[in-house]
């Protein structure tokens, strides 16, 4: 469930569509950017994403999830993944490698997101690793 949940929030950001974004958070969720900027609740979140999709050529996620668990009867982590996409490219910007968690909790019966994080990976002092996510991801990209 989670996870096309997860599924829908990168197609949301992929489609430039700040609503679908915002609505599947819960009204009391967290986003937290990739520059540590915090939105609170549906209507911040979609009224901040539009900002930025107004204002900015956003690149599009490539993802891969890597762990989905179980944390109660009602919450669920997604850990992933991402790179960038860069518009009209095809080659991922490994400079803007991220790592995401998104926590879902269900409330009567309907999943909502009460937070999403994406923090750079960056990998200091280790570039082969950086090297080999921007690889594994790029592998990804070229699937799509």
């Amino acid at each position: 469930m989670t996870h096309a949940l997860y599924k829908q929030l990168i197609d949301a950001w992929n489609n430039r569509n700040a609503s679908a974004f915002g609505g599947l958070f819960a009204e009391d969720g967290l986003c937290i950017g990739y520059d540590g900027s915090e939105m609170f609740g549906k209507q911040e979140i979609s009224s901040s994403l539009a900002t930025i999709f107004k204002g900015h050529a956003t690149a599009k996620y490539v993802s891969i999830i890597r762990d989905i668990k179980n944390l109660d009867d009602n919450l669920q982590m997604i850990r992933a993944h991402v790179g960038m996409l860069p518009p009209n490219k095809s080659t991922i910007d490994g400079s803007k490698n991220a790592i995401q968690v998104m926590v879902a909790r269900v409330d009567k019966g309907t999943e909502h997101i009460i937070l999403f994080q994406n923090t750079p990976a960056q990998y200091h002092g280790r570039p082969e690793m950086q090297e080999k996510l921007t690889r594994e991801l790029q592998q990804v990209a070229e699937k799509l």
